[in-house]
């Protein structure tokens, strides 16, 4: 038998000295049971504690007490459906991305229900071949590539649960449809979601978790299960972290829109007042400047073609329209509420300093499941090696 290593000279347990190069059968039978170890543990270690969709930021794996993670600043998205990560957050999210932080968006559904804008490709919907969601995922891809995040999850994997669907209750405001599909997320087993996003937390560990007040923002049923969704798993998580509520500031939209009423040629229609949602400045803690991160915004609005239209004029004014035909102004900033943080009773200054600040420190977690056996498997090997050698 020959092996390449070390190439040492040994004796066999029939007495036959070895050639060098050669290893006796019992130490080949230990080093191969101790490589064969350490890479299960090694790989299940890697896999655990590389941050989340950036491959450039390797984990620390030792088998010393403790395991020491990279400082990396994580900021975790919960969406319901996809084209919300960049109407609702596009902006942050490509503001943080583009300073380093590893960002992750969790969709709860493939957008199953939404309403198809091109005519071209309406045999797509619920009603005809069912085929929305599938296309639906290369646009969140394309959408995801523009904002900068290489991190994207579905809550339950692929297809888990379906977009519930609404109806319209009022101008902008949403509630559910009578007869949902029997798969849809709103009515889907609420402990299992919310054990899938408490598992990806855990895996993730961010510092700043983002999702929908509890209103969903206008309604949509599968807004406000996301929001319920987050804020249990949240609670269930138990590193420290913040959670904020992203929400629309009405003044600022009710002056994006007296605006847009300036501008010549918007192919849309504008809205009647209140129709947009929106809250008072006072319910407001926060708010990101996305003002460089607007074209970013625009592109991932763009990718999202099924469902959004964007009109942007050479000055730059930016507008986009869902199905409904009605303009929503492009912001150059966007507003949160501070929901909750850990360790309690503690609000962040601001979400930048949350995440990009000083405060992000490495952290100490338990050792994963495998380190123990590499130094174990080390240990019983050194000991096959000299008891081979002593004969």
């Amino acid at each position: 038998m020959s092996v390449g290593g070390r190439g040492r000279t040994g004796t066999a347990t029939s007495g036959t000295p070895l050639r060098a190069g050669l290893r006796s059968p019992m130490i080949l039978l230990t080093e191969q049971r101790r490589c064969a170890v350490r890479a299960r543990a090694v790989g299940a270690a890697r896999a655990r504690c590389r941050a989340p969709g950036r491959a450039d930021y390797p984990a620390v794996v030792t088998t010393a007490p403790g395991f020491r993670l990279t400082a990396v600043p994580r900021l975790l998205l919960v969406h319901a459906h996809p084209d919300d990560e960049s109407i609702w957050t596009g902006g942050t999210i490509a503001h943080f991305a583009a300073r380093g932080v590893a960002v992750t968006v969790v969709t709860c559904t493939l957008g199953e229900e939404g309403e198809i804008i091109p005519a071209g490709l309406r045999g797509l919907g619920p009603e005809a071949a069912d085929q929305l969601g599938g296309y639906r995922v290369g646009e969140l891809r394309s959408a995801c590539a523009a904002l900068g995040v290489t991190d994207h999850r579905f809550l339950g994997g692929l297809g888990r649960w379906r977009d519930s669907g609404m109806r319209w209750a009022a101008p902008g405001r949403a509630e559910p449809k009578l007869s949902p599909h029997p798969r849809a997320f709103a009515i889907g087993d609420f402990d299992e979601q919310v054990a899938a996003l408490t598992a990806i937390l855990r895996d993730v560990r961010p510092q700043v978790v983002m999702t929908y007040a509890a209103d969903g923002g206008y309604g949509h049923p599968d807004h406000v299960r996301a929001h319920e969704v987050t804020m249990a798993a949240a609670r269930a998580a138990t590193h420290d972290m913040s959670v904020f509520h992203v929400v629309s500031a009405r003044a600022d939209v009710e002056a994006g829109v007296a605006e847009l009423a300036q501008v010549p040629g918007v192919p849309f229609t504008l809205p009647a007042p209140g129709e947009l949602a929106g809250v008072e400045d006072a319910d407001i803690s926060h708010r990101v400047d996305i003002a460089e991160s607007l074209p970013a915004k625009l592109n991932a609005l763009r990718a999202h073609a099924t469902q959004v239209q964007v009109w942007q004029d050479n000055a730059g004014t930016a507008v986009f329209a869902l199905s409904n035909g009605v303009a929503q102004p492009v912001l150059d900033r966007e507003c949160f509420t501070h929901a909750l943080s850990r360790p309690g009773g503690r609000v962040p200054a601001s979400i930048d300093q949350e995440l990009l600040g000083a405060g992000i420190q490495p952290e100490i977690i338990a050792p994963p499941e495998g380190l123990a056996e590499i130094a174990a498997a080390d240990a019983q090997a050194a000991k096959g090696d000299a008891a081979v050698r002593a004969r």
